[in-house]
């Protein structure tokens, strides 16, 4: 072979190693870019799933504080209901009292009449007497 087909070989030989080189590093610096926009995406990603995220604790402590509120206005009314029956029997008991008052006073006074007014006052105003009281009946005992 002569010596201008060596130098041939050797220069294209070394124009293709040059070549290969170059598409080596075209390639590195395309994946390169191509990790860099992966990598902005996913940190776009991440802030909206953090924002979701937050938002979506922010309801459950909303959610969190109704319920809480549910639960105090429950045991409020609970606790009225509680007095009021309370405040309810407490006044039954008194009105029985007075109605006892009234009978021993009829059973005692020979002129009961005022007496037995007061006592048919007190149920008129009252209504019924309370279940398990029987209602002061106007008129002589004997």
């Amino acid at each position: 072979m002569s010596t201008l087909a060596i130098v041939l070989i050797i220069v294209g030989a070394v124009l293709l190693i040059a070549l290969l080189a170059a598409a080596r590093v075209r390639r590195r610096e395309s994946r390169r870019r191509q990790a860099g926009e992966l990598r902005q995406q996913a940190s776009r990603s991440s802030v909206e799933a953090e924002s979701l995220r937050a938002s979506a604790e922010e309801r459950a402590a909303r959610a969190d504080r109704a319920e809480a509120e549910a639960r105090e206005r429950a045991a409020v009314a609970r606790r009225e209901r509680a007095a009021a029956t309370q405040g309810s029997e407490r006044a039954d008991e008194a009105m029985s009292d007075v109605r006892d008052t009234h009978e021993r006073a009829r059973d005692i006074d020979p002129d009961s009449d005022g007496a037995e007014d007061e006592a048919r006052r007190l149920d008129a105003a009252e209504g019924e007497a309370p279940a398990g009281q029987d209602r002061v009946e106007a008129g002589p005992q004997r």
